[in-house]
């Protein structure tokens, strides 16, 4: 039996798809299976991944019986895969020569229930977002589900291997036909860990695109982009239903639902979806959150939400930036000089100007 299953979900990638495979079969570590699963693509991603099938007997290749999004392609390739731990490939990335043998090393030598390396982006697109990218570095470590350290990780699976055991045992899945599917499955599979083991070896090589789910984000005219609300509510329920909400309220609101309903709302910009979402969250939260019972953060960015106040986005001309929210759209000419910056350490306050620190102060 294969050490780990890797699980590529395949479609319309035919210009990426032969580096992610073969950086795949030229792993150190060979004893593993490699499960594609074609979401009906339309281009030759099927035919390339089926003349690597019949070169290799580690790989299968599964194909849906409709094109149903990435989470349905996982699925079917972890209901399908043998081994005792699994790993996942986006196929357009692909994964450095030793990342299976140091993924499975550094789960087994710590005991863990779950490994996470850090990650290379390659930018073809979005260059202007790397700061978005620091949650993709990790530090060497052991740590349970709320240290700090996991809390500011990034949720991709592919950064991940996790246990077949764990993902039977509570029936754990992507949530289809909703995007950002990574959020969710990370989330729920670290309800049920007591070790997690990280790595700062950047083994896995992340693509950054044009016509990616992210790159589509980042344009703020996707419809898709309320899915990071749906995937809130849809954690909320499995909280509620297997009993943890009570347990992990405090992180649920301040840290899982806080960065979701942000995500959503900061790139949500078309007027249409923009009222759908507004209307989705304020029912939400005034259905299930009670102010008062978290900290002072997320009561203000829960009023800001039910308010309609919250800034939905910025635009920068010339050092400046204007802010802009949906309901004040008389009052949105509110420029503040960029160019002007504050700092403040342990010992000091020191304000820049056009990267030049212009005055310091010590603190009192």
């Amino acid at each position: 039996m294969p050490k780990i299953s890797v699980i590529i979900p395949i479609y319309n990638v035919e210009q990426y798809l032969d580096k992610c495979i073969q950086s795949v079969l030229n792993q150190t570590l060979t004893d593993i299976e490699i499960i594609c699963v074609d979401d009906c693509s339309t281009d030759n991603s099927y035919k390339i991944a089926h003349q690597y099938a019949a070169q290799d007997n580690r790989i299968k290749l599964l194909r849906t019986p409709k094109n149903s999004g990435q989470s349905v392609a996982r699925n079917l390739g972890m209901h399908t895969a043998s081994a005792d731990y699994f790993m996942f490939c986006d196929s357009d990335d692909w994964y450095e020569p030793t990342m299976c043998q140091d993924m499975l090393s550094l789960i087994i030598k710590n005991k863990a229930d779950l490994g996470i390396c850090s990650v290379n982006v390659i930018y073809e697109a979005n260059t202007n977002l790397n700061t978005t990218d620091k949650k993709l570095q990790l530090l060497d470590g052991c740590f349970n589900k709320d240290d700090q350290e996991i809390r500011n990780a990034a949720v991709g699976a592919p950064m991940r291997i996790v246990k077949k055991s764990i993902i039977k045992k509570h029936c754990i899945d992507f949530p289809e036909g909703l995007k950002y599917e990574d959020s969710y499955f990370s989330n729920v599979y670290n309800l049920y860990v007591k070790k997690i083991a990280t790595t700062s070896k950047k083994l896995y090589n992340y693509r950054r695109r044009a016509g990616s789910t992210m790159n589509i984000t980042f344009t703020k005219t996707s419809k898709t982009t309320l899915d990071h609300a749906y995937i809130a509510i849809r954690y909320f329920d499995y909280l509620v239903k297997n009993n943890f909400y009570n347990d992990e309220y405090f992180n649920f609101w301040t840290g899982f639902f806080v960065s979701c309903a942000q995500n959503a709302l900061m790139f949500t910009k078309i007027p249409q979806y923009s009222k759908q979402l507004d209307k989705l969250l304020i029912d939400f939260i005034k259905k299930n959150y009670k102010f008062g019972t978290t900290d002072s953060h997320t009561d203000y960015i829960m009023s800001l939400i039910l308010s309609g106040k919250f800034v939905r986005y910025n635009k920068y001309a010339f050092g400046l930036v204007q802010t802009y929210h949906e309901k004040n759209k008389n009052e949105w000419c509110i420029w503040k000089i960029c160019a002007f910056k504050i700092k403040y350490t342990n010992s000091q306050i020191k304000y820049y100007l056009f990267g030049i620190c212009v005055y310091k102060k010590d603190k009192k």
